[in-house]
């Protein structure tokens, strides 16, 4: 019989209203200065022109700033490094500055009204290599990176971004291969056009949009939808982690005993891989626990250790199971059909896992399901009682969770 623990965890969202955003405003980086001044930060923005109000000093405790920033035409600066700015109140917009070679604004969560657009030149060759907008969360207005055209500018992750409400469009990149939007569930006032980069791009989407396609899960309008374009070398909608090396583990665990055990070990920065070509997986474990994927583990061996003791935080689904059967191998997977048959193949001789150890024991926070499930042939002269109990140290318990539920 399978056990399955679930839990699901919650967020709620804060919203926070922006003040009324002057008329008038309109920041923009320094057009001319020393060559220190090249690098364009927060507190170096000034009036776009002579009839606009820029003051950059009105950034909040909490990192809100009720100004638009538009930098147009600008050929003197180099680098955008907008650290420390959360929330802003308007636009966000970078247009035909082509000697910019770096954006980042790694702390933006939020534009509460504005567009968030990076426009390269027209007709000219940009020198733009990387944008970074690793918390961007929600754009009031529209998003859009187009015409970039620098060799480097290979991938563009905004893999935080949830809902757009103008248009979405990611489009002329010459050489851009690489797009996650794996957390975009929603656009709301217009289009979303994905065209014209390079050939071979993989766009990693959302999962809980795969049944429907990207254009018909986000776009909410039915017209906006048929004016979207979404071309694309390939498209993976769900993460699906696993452990890229199984073999012989030598380390010291977090109690200074020295293990050595075949199985695997999750630590900082090691080694996953995609769980088959039909998924996809960015991420490593941080240097606080966390891992912001799904994450499966199969057993369908004895005598392996797995070590997921690091492991405090999780953002999707951690899924553990033990699928045996001699009658496919002495170490053969079972199929999600003959896991789920009432009539499982049966065996010569009982099956238990034997020296099978998972280790959780720090793991804090699983934002979607937690899962462990158990699914074995086993001979008919074996009680169901002592097969349940031989299965029950199988895996390491966790801490508590917010709600569980144990079938």
């Amino acid at each position: 019989m399978a056990r399955v623990l679930c839990v699901a965890i919650a967020l709620s969202s804060v919203v926070r209203r922006a003040r009324a955003l002057e008329a008038t405003s309109a920041c923009a980086c320094p057009t001319s200065g020393t060559e220190a001044d090249k690098g364009c930060a927060i507190s170096s923005l000034v009036p776009a022109d002579d009839s606009s109000t820029c003051d950059p000093t009105s950034l909040d405790a909490s990192g809100f700033l009720d100004e638009n920033i538009v930098v147009n035409g600008n050929t003197f600066i180099r680098t955008i490094d907008f650290g420390g700015l959360k929330r802003l109140g308007g636009d966000f917009v970078v247009r035909e500055s082509r000697f910019v070679t770096s954006i980042a604004a790694p702390d933006l969560e939020e534009t509460t009204s504005g567009d968030v657009r990076i426009e390269g030149a027209v007709g000219a060759d940009d020198f733009l290599q990387t944008i970074d907008f690793t918390r961007l969360r929600v754009v009031g207005g529209s998003f859009a990176v187009v015409g970039q055209t620098h060799a480097s500018f290979a991938s563009l992750d905004v893999s935080a971004l949830e809902t757009v409400a103008g248009f979405f469009n990611v489009s002329d990149n010459t050489n851009l291969a690489l797009l996650n939007v794996k957390s975009l569930r929603r656009v709301s006032g217009g289009a979303l056009k994905i065209t014209g980069n390079a050939n071979a791009l993989s766009v990693r989407a959302n999962c809980g949009v795969e049944s429907a396609g990207l254009v018909n899960g986000v776009v909410t309008d039915s017209a906006a939808r048929a004016s979207s374009t979404f071309s694309r070398g390939s498209v993976s909608y769900c993460s699906l982690c696993t452990f890229e090396d199984v073999g012989w583990q030598n380390y010291y665990d977090n109690n200074g005993n020295y293990v050595n055990a075949y199985g695997a070990r999750l630590a900082q920065g090691s080694g996953l891989k995609a769980y088959n070509s039909s998924y996809s997986c960015d991420s490593t474990l941080d240097a606080n626990g966390f891992l912001n994927e799904n994450l499966t583990l199969v057993v369908n061996q004895n005598d392996v250790r797995y070590d997921l003791s690091a492991l405090k935080h999780i953002a999707g689904d951690l899924r553990v199971s033990y699928e045996y059967s001699s009658m496919y191998g002495s170490s053969s997977e079972l199929s999600a059909s003959q896991c789920n048959s009432t009539s499982a193949p049966s065996v010569s001789s009982w099956l238990s896992p034997r020296n099978v150890s998972v280790f959780l024991q720090n793991l804090e926070r699983v934002d979607g399901a937690l899962e462990v499930s158990i699914c074995i042939s086993f001979a008919a002269d074996k009680p169901d009682e002592s097969r349940s109990r031989a299965l029950t140290s199988f895996i390491s318990h966790p801490r508590s969770f917010r709600s569980a539920l144990l079938r």
